[in-house]
């Protein structure tokens, strides 16, 4: 999961295209007692949504792994609490998807609220990020959130991210 969630941060998108699908059919082939290796199926998402975005795949190609991992993720998520999280930052990313960017926003505040619950500093950083990029209103509160986050905590490429968010998005 971390090399996707790598080759995602580095923007190495038809390295992670490729990644998915093998990835993908990874996780569904084994079963995995660690909960962790199931985050994954949200590292698919992103790693999607940038090749959705680069037009490098149609969305008709992604759908059936895109909505199996958003299902693997929920499903996960009322198993072990913290997947919770990635399931409803899942949601905003396929409402996003979808074209609905106000159910979208709600959901991306369900995320921050969540992670604001949660002891996952790192993750609630990134919710920040996700949420700066969708809701235009609040878009400074949140960069300046991430941003003492990613300092704090030494977050060093996440804080690059944010720093390299453009004007708008």
């Amino acid at each position: 999961r971390y090399i996707l969630f790598l080759l995602v941060s580095e923007k190495k998108t038809e390295e992670a295209l490729k990644f998915v699908i093998r990835f993908f059919s990874a996780l569904n082939r084994y079963s995995s007692v660690i909960p962790h290796a199931h985050v994954g199926y949200y590292h698919i998402l992103e790693a999607l949504e940038l090749a959705l975005n680069e037009n490098l795949i149609s969305k008709k190609e992604s759908d059936k792994i895109w909505n199996g991992s958003l299902s693997k993720l929920k499903k996960l998520g009322k198993k072990f609490p913290f997947i919770n999280g990635y399931a409803i930052r899942g949601e905003a990313k396929t409402l996003k998807m979808n074209g609905d960017i106000n159910a979208a926003q709600r959901k991306i505040s369900d995320a921050v609220l969540w992670y604001e619950q949660a002891k996952n500093e790192w993750e609630r950083a990134l919710t920040y990020y996700d949420a700066a990029v969708l809701i235009p209103e609040k878009r400074d509160e949140y960069i300046q959130k991430g941003i003492a986050l990613c300092q704090e905590n030494g977050y060093a490429r996440d804080l690059i991210r944010f720093q390299l968010l453009p004007d708008s998005v």
